[in-house]
């Protein structure tokens, strides 16, 4: 499994790394401390640093060479090619036979009648960088932050067949780690590919206090050193004191050892196919669930998993009949347990877990509804209000934006309901594929529209319909129907049209605050961790809940984060329960922040965060992807299907009072059908 794979980048670890390596079955590259980055391959190509190159070689392997756990030798890194690191492979193979040895360096083989000089315009064209081979002194093809299409081809290649390595890729500096699944669809689709390092395991960032107590973490820049390379040491999947980040959920999903496909889920058979090489299923047992709209309803373990190494097996989950409600989606998860405790987790530790949507689906009914509405007036002034005795809701003539919004004299909105189509730039976005730059004119494209028409179209004593129509000519043009309900109920219809000129966009949603006493979340879609549209493998639909604060994610470097995807509804309520509810049409993705996005897009570090008064709302109808092929180049950006293209979007959501007693199911059961049906 890719999981158990260290580069011990960029020199020989403490001694005692490989004893715990050895101890657990971690398999590790050992790598020389060699890198001559600021002078390329320039010490390489000297004979006077001929013994310098051998002595650290040399001393690695005589140190390592009795751990089990190092299955490759590595020259170092990021120090050119030339006749010096030839002479460390010599050396190498010849003391030790057993084991291959790896530097990415060493791409292009001069000797090769094929070879092409990489300042020509053949070579350009090529399509791949081997040219057209590695050095024949290295075992692997080894390269860093390959594209896809780079690493496709590289497979492919007609003038190698060794294996291939990707001893860095994936950089995970701060909200990033997407594309992990298509890399890893590719490295599964031939043996060709041995996998890779992604770089890197851990934010090396210092602890800190600031003057007002908040912990958080320093980096370049912070000591007084000048110059310093800022926040780029930031980049790892787990924070400084070995928190998890959501990005290492993902991974973990991805690489797992055990693979479940379905089969016929009707009548819950899945097959089971076991990643390992050397172990069979039988040291672990298989729990399942079935939830209705994220609640759990049945469960069950199996215990006889005894499936061998390499091997599949078909299995039927044994779950009682299901008379599908009204409205209802059901899912089944099943997760693979260690039965007993280990050297690395406890008794019943998931190592691998996949969710089934089951095919089971009654449609709702109008039968299926109970709304009880209430008569609506209207006052058409310089703002458009519409009220009755529970509600009272107002309209900006002006800028057509919903301006307030309030249920038995409680506001449910503290600013108005406007389109956004910005996010605070990810480390990505930023030092990678120049968002700032590239997306600029989205970021107050809000402010930019221009009102184009307004008008009450809906007149039903119960129910009211308002029609916005706004544009920035040439550029973009946007409707919104707002229908007011006399049950205090608001549905948004929103509707954008982007002229084919203008850039791609970074989100394609709405955003408003309501008052901070309303920090109690519930919602139904993927997580618990944050999740975007190309990292959202390893989270699964369920309902989750707690405080706002504990769905964002406090990236040392404060970015874009607390997103949920395929959300279906999402509650945020007070102590008392009063709040409010939103249901979408089609699944949403969504964030709440205890800040302002000006706020985070300001801020250097966590302790720079304080809590406003009101909650930051997102509802999105979709967030572009967070990239991370690298950090530094157009690379970064998502791949092409993650990306907002400017063109047609069109989505709608209801947003709903509630208290205490309400029952959130009737609720969502009445958006669904109101929504559905106009």
């Amino acid at each position: 499994p890719p999981a158990t794979d260290r580069r011990t980048s960029h020199y020989p670890n403490d001694p005692y790394f490989l004893d715990l390596c050895d101890e657990y079955g971690l398999y590790v590259i050992d790598e020389a401390d060699i890198e001559t980055h600021g002078v390329g391959g320039y010490l390489t190509n000297q004979p006077g640093w001929a013994n310098a190159f051998l002595d650290r070689g040399i001393r690695m392997v005589e140190r390592d060479k009795n751990h089990p756990s190092v299955i490759m030798w590595s020259l170092g890194n990021e120090s050119g090619q030339g006749p010096n690191h030839a002479a460390m492979a010599g050396w190498i193979h010849e003391f030790d036979p057993t084991r291959p040895i790896h530097y990415e360096g060493a791409i292009g083989d001069i000797t090769s009648p094929d070879y092409l000089d990489h300042t020509s315009k053949e070579y350009r064209t090529r399509g791949i960088w081997a040219n057209p081979r590695d050095a024949l002194w290295v075992d692997v093809v080894s390269r860093m932050y390959p594209t896809l299409s780079t690493l496709k081809a590289l497979g492919e290649s007609k003038w190698d067949n060794r294996p291939i390595m990707m001893c860095e890729y994936v950089h995970s500096m701060g909200n990033s780690t997407g594309n992990l699944k298509e890399y890893w669809d590719l490295i599964n689709s031939s043996d060709i590919y041995t996998g890779g390092f992604i770089w890197d395991w851990i934010d090396q960032g210092i602890k800190a206090i600031s003057p007002d107590g908040i912990k958080y973490w320093k980096y370049g820049g912070d000591f007084g050193d000048n110059p310093n390379d800022n926040n780029f040491c930031i980049n790892g999947v787990v924070n400084p004191d070995r928190t998890p980040k959501p990005a290492l959920y993902e991974c973990k999903y991805v690489f797992q050892p055990v693979d479940f496909l379905p089969v016929d889920l009707s009548k819950g058979i899945v097959a089971i196919k076991n990643g390992y090489y050397f172990e069979s299923l039988a040291q672990y047992y298989l729990h399942w669930t079935i939830s209705e709209d994220g609640k759990i309803i049945q469960e069950g373990d199996i215990k006889d998993l005894d499936i061998l190494a390499r091997s599949e097996k078909q299995i039927a989950i044994p779950y009682s009949k299901i008379t599908a409600k009204a409205g209802k989606k059901y899912w089944m998860k099943l997760s693979v347990l260690t039965s007993k405790d280990k050297s690395w987790a406890s008794k019943g530790f998931e190592v691998a877990c996949q969710q089934f949507k089951l095919p089971f689906f009654k449609e709702i009914t109008e039968g299926d509804v109970s709304v009880k509405n209430k008569k609506l007036s209207v006052k058409n002034g310089d703002n458009l209000i519409v009220e009755n005795e529970d509600l009272q809701l107002e309209v900006d003539k002006k800028t057509g934006w919903i301006v307030s919004y309030q249920y038995k004299g409680r506001n449910l909105i503290s600013s108005p309901v406007k389109p956004n189509f910005w996010r605070p730039l990810t480390d990505n976005d930023s030092r990678g594929w120049n968002a700032y730059e590239k997306c600029a004119f989205w970021k107050d494209a809000p402010d930019k529209l221009k009102l184009e028409s307004f008008e009450l179209v809906g007149f039903d004593s119960d129910k009211k319909e308002i029609k916005v129509k706004k544009s920035v000519p040439g550029k973009f043009e946007m409707e919104f129907t707002y229908t007011i309900y006399g049950s205090g109920d608001l549905k948004i219809d929103y509707k954008l049209d982007c002229d084919s000129t203008v850039s791609q966009l970074l989100r394609v949603g709405m955003q408003f605050e309501t008052p901070d006493s309303y920090d109690d979340m519930d919602f139904y879609g993927k997580g618990p961790w944050e999740n975007y549209s190309d990292r959202s493998q390893g989270a699964f639909v369920g309902e989750y809940n707690g405080k706002v604060t504990d769905f964002v994610w406090n990236y040392i470097m404060p970015q874009e984060n607390g997103n949920h995807t395929a959300v279906r509804w999402i509650k945020l309520n007070d102590e008392s329960g009063t709040g409010i509810l939103i249901t979408g049409k089609q699944p949403l993705s969504v964030s709440v922040w205890p800040w302002s996005m000006e706020d985070i897009e300001s801020a250097k570090h966590i302790c720079d965060l304080k809590a406003q008064p009101n909650l930051t709302v997102n509802i999105d109808l979709v967030q572009t992807g967070v990239g991370g092929i690298d950090s530094w180049s157009n690379n970064a950006a998502p791949l092409e299907k993650y990306r907002i293209e400017p063109g047609k979007y069109q989505y709608s959501f209801m947003l709903q009072p509630v208290t205490k007693k309400s029952n959130v199911d009737l609720l969502n059961r009445n958006a669904i059908i109101l929504m559905k049906s106009e």
